[in-house]
């Protein structure tokens, strides 16, 4: 759904890594579409959908919201692209979730 999202406004996903609890998503986007406005289009709408395909899911029924409230979203130049690219492409290696 997130790389469909970006496929319709004409975003290209240069990178996408989705973990147990967050989601690390690099891509290239046109210089008029602000951050907030790709981040409303992306959590909005995988949100409404997961919710049309699974109604009766406890996060349907009794969660506020599927996505947490904040992000976070930073400009990427030619020179750091590759690194962050690894960043993201690697975040299974990285990622340990604390036990509860």
């Amino acid at each position: 759904m997130i790389r469909f999202a970006c496929q319709v406004n004409e975003w290209k996903v240069l990178e996408l890594n989705i973990q147990p609890d967050h989601v690390h998503l690099l891509l290239q986007a046109k210089g008029d579409d602000a951050p907030a406005d790709i981040m409303h289009i992306i959590k909005g709408g995988t949100a409404k959908k997961l919710k049309e395909l699974f109604p009766n899911s406890v996060e349907s029924i009794f969660a506020r919201s599927f996505w947490a409230d904040g992000y976070y979203a930073g400009s990427v130049g030619v020179r750091d692209l590759a690194q962050v690219a690894t960043y993201v492409l690697n975040q299974d290696k990285h990622y340990v979730k604390e036990p509860d």
